[in-house]
């Protein structure tokens, strides 16, 4: 079983601070190492300039919920997210989060915008769910596939959570074949219940590449 927590955690670094050098966007063939394409897709993704990434959670416990994001990065520094839930939970609604070098803000709904005390940060990390994906070290080529109409590959794996039979998972990730950049990422978890329907969670997130607007100090 891959260790999510400790991704988790050491992904915010590196999500703010640009890793040292980038994938090569020379074009992606289906003869490459699977693992290789992701891994190196993800270090291109973290050194580009500006990119745009939609996240999309959904679950179908009890009355479902679902959460929406807009992720939008500049640079290796500056992170502004904006989340909206829905589901009755106490964390339904709107809420926004803009990290800058080691500064967290954050607001819920139309409230004013707070500073997160230094070294301490509980919340929702930008892009977790990408870095999980790469973390998967069996990923094989399944299919060619049109992502928002660029021409990528889709790489997949299936496994058992623990080893544990009535707990399903599934990555897929999808890396775009001309350029090698990070299009698409999906984790579909399943657990079978004896009585009732299985407990489904998708987490989506699709990416594009170019300019976004500027992300300041909201205080």
């Amino acid at each position: 079983m891959k260790v999510r927590e400790s991704v988790r955690v050491t992904l915010l670094a590196a999500t703010l601070l640009t890793l040292p050098g980038c994938s090569s966007r020379g074009p992606v063939h289906e003869a490459d190492d699977p693992v290789t394409v992701v891994r190196e897709a993800w270090r291109g993704f973290l050194a580009e300039d500006e990119r745009t990434c939609h996240e999309e959670v959904a679950n179908n416990s009890g009355p479902g919920s679902l959460e929406e994001s807009l992720i939008e990065v500049q640079g290796g520094y500056r992170v502004r997210v904006v989340i909206d839930s829905q589901g009755g939970g106490p964390a339904s609604g709107h809420s926004e989060l803009i990290f800058i070098g080691v500064d967290k803000y954050f607001r819920f709904g139309n409230g004013p915008w707070q500073k997160f005390p230094a070294a301490k940060y509980a919340g929702k990390i930008p892009l977790a769910i990408l870095s999980e994906i790469v973390d998967d070290g069996a990923l094989k080529l399944v299919r060619r596939e049109t992502i928002e109409g660029v021409p990528t590959f889709q790489y997949e794996n299936t496994y058992h959570p623990g080893g544990l039979s009535d707990r399903t998972t599934t990555d897929d990730i999808w890396i775009g074949a001309n350029d090698h950049r990070l299009r698409k990422a999906q984790v579909l978890f399943s657990k079978t219940q004896s009585m009732t329907a299985p407990i489904v969670t998708r987490e989506t997130t699709t990416c594009s590449y170019g300019p976004v607007p500027e992300i300041k100090r909201p205080i």
